[in-house]
């Protein structure tokens, strides 16, 4: 959820209380989570990725596999092992495992799933899941070292890319 924060406070018992001011209805989860111990992750808001830098993602990926003769598939994964920023890791049982993957084989549009890479745990019974998220789940900052990564291959195999001010225009890193 989008918000900003409005004001930073110290309690008599020296804790300190912070105040949102929330884009969205927060008062389901106000009433389910209110007095109850809580986690807190508070970011850096990033719009989500743009569709015309998905759509020029795509056309990279597809120029790279005609170029390379890898599936569409696989330069697809590549990237997205390789872009950073974008991976869960879990440790569980191995039946536990395998229903992750299972679920996690059925995300994204692309009707391939999202990849993920199984290895094992050095803790006895227990194997290990990087999941890597599909591109849909990107903002602008993962998408563009997405790109970022897909013109850097294009390049080592003579694929022509966009020209450095057109993509910084479509990835919105000039003003």
């Amino acid at each position: 959820m989008k918000g900003t924060i409005v004001d930073l406070t110290f309690t008599m018992t020296g804790k300190q209380r912070v105040t949102f001011e929330l884009d969205g209805d927060f008062r389901d989860t106000y009433d389910a989570l209110n007095g109850v111990p809580i986690n807190l992750t508070v970011k850096k808001y990033r719009k989500p990725r743009s569709l015309d830098s998905n759509a020029y993602m795509w056309v990279l990926i597809d120029k790279l596999a005609v170029a390379t003769g890898l599936r569409k598939q696989d330069v697809y994964f590549n990237g997205l092992r390789n872009v950073g920023g974008n991976t869960r890791v879990y440790c569980g049982i191995p039946e536990a495992i395998d229903d992750i993957c299972n679920l996690w084989s059925t995300q994204g549009s692309t009707g391939w799933g999202w990849p993920f890479d199984r290895y094992p745990s050095k803790l006895e019974g227990c194997e290990n899941v990087r999941l890597y998220y599909g591109s849909s789940t990107f903002d602008t900052a993962t998408m563009s070292r997405m790109i970022d990564h897909l013109v850097r291959d294009c390049m080592a195999v003579g694929v022509e890319t966009m020209p450095p001010e057109e993509l910084a225009s479509l990835l919105g890193d000039t003003p």
